[in-house]
This record gives C-alpha cells, structure tokens and sequence, in this order.
C-alpha cells in the first residue's frame, strides 16, 4: 500500500486540504497494525507510517494520527516510507532532534486547527473519545480526560479479555456515567437523550462543542471485522455490520467467504423511505427514541440484548457445521451453508426490528405510556421544569446556567415516574424546595421506587431483568453530593432560574 501511494501519491478526502491524512487497520488474526498515510508537499507522493500493536493492546483512532515515535529501523514493530525522517526534515515539519515523532510532525495540532472553516477547533472531538475507550479497557490507567492529543498514549494493554459483544458496545457509548455524559443535562432535554444537533449559527457565534460521543445519531452504519489465526477458521472470518446508529441497532455477521445475504441489506436510498430496506427499519426506532429516550433505551437495549443472544447462539451452530465440511474438504458447501444462515437471519432481524418499532410506536403514542395499561401519564421530570421556574406563572421562562444540577434531581434522580414520600412539604407558587438532609434521605428511598415501578413496567412488557437494570445504569449520574452557592437567599439551591425579561 505504501509503495504505491509513493509511485503515484495520495490524495485524503477532505475538500481543500491536499493530502490530508487517513488511518487504516490492518488485521490478520496474528497480527495487528495501524498504517497511516498523509501527502508529500510534492502533491505527486506520499509519507507514510505503520507501527504493530502489541499483543493484548487496544488502539483507538479518532479523527487524528495515533501513531508517535517511529524507528524505521525497527522492522519488527515498525514500517515507513522511505527515507522518511530526512524527507519530513527536508520538508520543514520536523527539526531533526530526538526520536521521529509521526503525529507531531505529520498531523496538526487539533488544539488550534479547526475542522470546519468558520468554527472554533475542537480537539475534544478527537480526545474525548480516545480516552473513553482506553478508560474502559483499561480502568487502572488512570487516564484523565483531556484536550492534548500528545499525552494520550498510543495504546493500552486490555484488563481483560475483550468480546465482540464487548466491541459493540464501545461502539455504542454517549460517556454514560462519566463527567460528560450526554444522557445528563438540559441539552439532554426532559428524557435524556445523548443526541444533539450539530453545525448551525449558534455554535458558530458562540464558539460551542458539544462532547463528540462514539455513537452518533448521523452514523450511517457501524463495522466490526473478527479475525482469526487457527487453521481453517480464517474462513470463519466475519464482518459485523450494524445499519444507523450502532447505539440502537443489531450487529449481523457477514461470511468473508459467503456469497449470499438478505436483501434488505442492498435495499434503499436515504431520500427515501422504504421499510424493506434495513438502515430505514433500524434509523426509525433511533428516531423515535428521541421522543423519551431515557425509557425508551430501555426497551431498546433489552432487545438489542436478546437479538445478539439469538444470533451468537445460532451462529456458533452453524459455524461448528461449517467447520465440519471445511475439515472434511468441502468448502464449498460450507460456504453455501454460512450464505443460507446469514440470508436467513439477516432478514428474521430485520423483520424482528420493524415489528418491535411498530410496538414502540404504540407504547410511546402521544406522549404516555401505553403498554402495559392505555394511556399512563408520564409527564416532564420535576428537574426539567425546576429548570425553567415552572410555577403559577404560565409565561415563558427562560433557564441560567448553573455549576450544579436542580434540587430536585439530586433528591429524586433523572426521573420520569419520580415519587415524592408521605410528608413531604410541597412548594408554593414561586417558592423553591431545598434539599434539606431529611429530604435528601427521604429521596433516596423515592429512587428506589422509582427503580422498582419502571422495573416492573419492563418486566411486564416481556424484557429481561438483567438487560433492563444495564439499562438503567444511568439512574445514580448526577446524584452526589455537591457544594452549592446560596442563590437570591435560597440556601441550598442548586440551580439558578429566572423569568424571561
């Protein structure tokens, strides 16, 4: 790949940025490398650099170059371009001392280079979520999140051992339970949903970002390639696809070696909608999570949960008949065997997905809860209007920041369905409660109810406890204990809310 990008030059994707860069992992079951290729200044070759991951490591690349210092000489870890530091010396990005630095010399610094012309940088785009990833693989790290790319290693060495069902789930992180975890806060609206809008004029006027999550509501499909290294089993080589959002999708497995698939995988346009085709079943129900995301993933990854049990259950039977013919010397029909599963159980998730978005239509109508009772009423958490000063006034109200969250979400939690004990003096019109240490106490045992009434509704609708209750991890964010300013002589209170003026 490096030899023919230097014979006739490479030339990256973004519009007006010759060069530019890109990073590809190459993956055989034995080995794994990480190659990365910018533009020369010639615009006729390219520099290049490729570094092997150690064994039990984890990369992650994030809209940046990983890869640090390089010793072209070392060719059991490392490959380059040729004469690659003497051409970068010559070329002005690189002053010749020390150990070759790739990502310093070859990428800029995404701590002032902006992606998009006309906005502010961004370099917790890229940062934020190569921490994630690290953090959860590797918790005793101890890395800290951060804006510079450079004191973020190039990998780390996994705790434990990781699982495709594991991958997926990285894939579909919003840095819940973290320190900028997109379920939480009013940009999350009343029911905690990680998606936001990007671009526009307000960010650009402001000089805004938003946390930049793994999983993205733009996301058109996801990937995960599974290789391996025994004999015969590289047949079994797979490729996971996930269509929309990985966050509310299932991954199917696509043979290597298996011509056949369902036909709702080629099926479709975004410009229009089309329920056969798989990336519209599966982008609807992103959509209409939107509506009260924090219940409704609960639903959502429950059956995210069962689907991929179906699968791996299935798929190992299968994959063991496979490797029968395959030890036998029948390829061939063991090929024809993998492209009749996967047809087949690509198209029964996909139909399984149209008809459990069509439940969630029904269960989310019009604002209540309508499964398992008609018509319950679910209404805005008591945080969220706390937030806006809703009271007897009915003029709008517009909401201040705050270092803190409302009182009343650290006494009853993100809500909905939050329950307020016997006792309990309620505020009048234009008054504010004030989580007072016997509150606090009577909150916390509120939010075990409020665990128990959406446990039960879960349990009724036909989910699994253990999926449900994963789901549910979000339930303590926000909840400790906080130093909070005395605001208009409220003591106590956590936020601050005025009319509109």
């Amino acid at each position: 790949m490096g030899s023919l990008a230097e014979e006739y030059g490479f030339y990256g994707e973004d519009p007006g940025a010759p060069g530019a860069g890109e990073a590809l992992i190459l993956v055989d079951g034995k080995e794994v490398w990480v190659f990365e290729i910018t533009g020369d200044p010639s615009g006729r070759s390219a520099f290049w650099a490729a570094a092997r991951v150690q064994d039990g490591h984890v990369v992650a690349i994030a809209n940046n170059f990983i890869i640090r210092e390089v010793d072209c000489n070392d060719r059991e870890n490392f490959r380059c371009s040729k004469d690659l530091p003497a051409k970068a010396k010559q070329a002005g990005v690189w002053d010749g001392k020390g150990t070759f630095d790739w990502m310093r010399a070859m990428a800029p610094d995404i701590r002032n280079f902006s992606y998009t012309p006309g906005y502010a940088p961004i370099p917790m785009y890229t940062t934020a979520r190569v921490w994630r990833v690290f953090s959860r693989v590797s918790p005793s790290s101890g890395l800290l999140l951060t804006d510079n790319p450079y004191v973020l290693p190039f990998s780390v060495r996994a705790e434990t051992r990781i699982t495709h069902r594991q991958l997926m789930d990285l894939k579909r992180d919003h840095y819940e339970g973290t320190e900028i975890d997109l379920t939480v806060g009013p940009l999350a609206g009343p029911f905690g949903s990680p998606n936001r809008m990007e671009g526009g004029a307000g960010l650009k006027v402001l000089s805004g970002q938003f946390a930049r999550a793994i999983a993205l509501p733009r996301t058109s499909y996801c990937s995960l390639c599974q290789s391996f290294g025994e004999k015969n089993a590289g047949a079994l080589d797979k490729f996971w696809f996930a269509s929309d959002t990985p966050a509310s999708s299932v991954f199917v497995p696509f043979y290597t070696n298996a011509s056949g698939f369902s036909p709702s995988y080629r099926t479709g346009q975004m410009a229009e909608y089309d329920d056969q085709s798989a990336w519209w079943v599966f982008d609807f129900v992103a959509n209409w999570m939107d509506l009260n995301y924090r219940l409704m993933s609960v639903d959502v990854n429950a059956k995210i949960a069962e689907l991929q049990d179906v699968i791996d259950e299935e798929r190992a039977t299968a994959e063991a008949e496979a490797s029968k013919m395959l030890a036998s010397g029948h390829s061939e029909d063991a090929f024809e065997q993998l492209s009749a599963f996967q047809t087949g159980l690509q198209g029964r998730v996909v139909d399984a997905w149209r008809k459990f978005g069509r439940f969630l239509i029904m269960k989310y109508n019009d604002g209540r809860l309508n499964y398992p009772k008609i018509a319950a009423p679910i209404g805005y958490p008591g945080w969220w209007l706390q937030t806006f000063s809703v009271d007897a006034n009915i003029q709008p109200k517009w909401g201040q920041p705050s270092a803190s969250p409302p009182a009343l979400f650290e006494l009853y939690g993100p809500g909905p369905f939050e329950q307020i004990p016997p006792g309990v003096q309620l505020a009048a019109a234009g008054e504010t409660l004030s989580p007072s240490a016997w509150s606090r106490a009577a909150g916390l045992v509120a939010f075990a109810a409020q665990y128990f009434v959406v446990f039960a509704i879960g349990w009724l609708a036909g989910t699994r406890g253990t999926s449900l209750w994963r789901g549910f991890s979000w339930s303590n964010r926000g909840a400790k204990t906080r130093s909070v300013a005395s605001v208009d002589g409220c003591s106590g209170c956590s936020y601050v809310a005025a009319p509109s003026a």
